[in-house]
């Protein structure tokens, strides 16, 4: 959570007891569209004020790209390989 903080404060410059009271209204009452906010102000956090690497960042906030983008390239290759094959 604290990266969410450092990313709240630091993009929206939200400080104050209302910040983990937003937390909780956009977990509890808006689902997936809250708790993807909530992913990417901390991303966000990570990488602005911590200074994490931007790699870094998409595995740990958004490991469903890498899964994505591995699932992309394996269905390239194994077109191609298996057009070679033929």
């Amino acid at each position: 959570m604290s990266a969410f903080f450092d990313g709240a404060e630091a993009w929206f410059g939200w400080t104050g007891w209302w910040v983990p009271v937003a937390i909780i209204f956009a977990i509890v009452f808006t689902g997936p569209l809250g708790s993807t906010f909530l992913v990417v102000v901390a991303g966000y956090g990570m990488y602005y004020v911590w200074d994490w690497p931007l790699w870094l960042v998409i595995a740990v906030c958004f490991p469903g790209l890498i899964v994505m983008a591995v699932t992309v390239v394996g269905s390239i290759f194994a077109e191609i390989f298996g057009r070679l094959a033929r």
